[in-house]
């Protein structure tokens, strides 16, 4: 489920602890249902935003519907859509879908059997949060990770009290409140995370000439509704540059720019390597529901 299995096997989402957890979870009770219909590789449901990765087909497949044997009589079809990859602001993933038929099923057939996820991962002592005080908790310790240790008596989040009614809290009520300016800060460290883990390569890669890549003077900043990601590049002949990329941010929603024109065709591919790293670290930070007031 790699298009490249030699390069990748082993590593993160191809290990054998990761595969040896996710068999204990299906063991004899679960299927995976495209496994029914297809047998072959080359089948993906995840494409990375860098390196031309859709076009060339690059991919993974990742996304799983799994069904119990009963159910699997009723299965007619599971298919993988990947024509939305190809739309000009897709998401990475693509919808992978089943059609069942359910006209003549017996719900009363179905033997229970509830299983605990947890347990079958081999992790004691461990449960979803279910409370606002909880998920509050959690995000407040793996921003505090984000942060530092150092942060100022200001910048504590102080917990609302906790209502008792029935009426349950949605998630978004516990996001946290953060400044542009540390908004920004946090963009930063996650940019200059990913690229290290390619030392730059292929930010160099992409240039139209011999240069050198300099991982510290990574930045990212805000001017009114837009991030900027931006980078020193010494190039050979010419001299330090700091090209850039931009993203629009709009209640919650990523407006990817295109190249401003007067940026010469040569250094468009680093243009677009820029924004999707940005892009990438947004959409991290964003799902950590730590940012409020549309910041991201």
């Amino acid at each position: 489920d790699i298009y490249d299995s030699k390069k990748y096997g082993g590593g993160i989402m191809a290990s054998e602890i990761e595969r040896n957890a996710l068999n204990n979870v299906l063991k004899e009770r679960l299927i995976d249902a495209f496994r029914i219909f297809e047998k072959n590789t080359g089948h993906w449901s995840w494409w990375d935003y860098r390196n031309n990765a859709y076009e060339l087909n690059k991919g993974w497949r990742i996304d799983h519907i799994y069904i119990s044997k009963e159910l699997s009589s009723k299965l007619k079809s599971c298919v993988i859509d990947s024509s939305p990859r190809g739309n000009s602001r897709p998401s990475d993933h693509v919808p992978v879908m089943i059609d069942l038929n359910l006209s003549d099923i017996n719900l009363d057939s179905f033997e229970e059997d509830e299983i605990d996820i947890f347990a079958e991962l081999g992790v004691t002592g461990v449960r979803p949060a279910n409370t606002l005080h909880v998920q509050k908790q959690i995000q407040n310790e793996n921003l505090a990770i984000l942060l530092g240790n150092d942060e100022e008596d200001d910048n504590q989040i102080i917990d609302p009290p906790i209502s008792h009614s029935n009426v349950v809290q949605p998630v978004e009520d516990a996001q946290v409140s953060l400044s542009d300016e540390r908004i920004s800060e946090l963009l930063e460290i996650l940019v200059k995370q990913d690229i290290s883990l390619s030392e730059g390569r292929e930010i160099i890669e992409s240039i139209p000439a011999k240069a050198k890549l300099n991982l510290e003077s990574a930045r990212v900043t805000k001017i009114d509704d837009e991030y900027e990601i931006s980078v020193i590049i010494d190039v050979d002949g010419s001299g330090p540059v700091r090209p850039f990329a931009k993203i629009k941010s709009q209640n919650n929603i990523l407006n990817l720019n295109e190249p401003p024109n007067t940026i010469p065709s040569g250094w468009v591919p680093l243009h677009n390597i820029l924004r999707d790293i940005l892009t990438k670290a947004m959409q991290m930070l964003s799902s950590t529901k730590f940012t409020v007031n549309n910041n991201i």
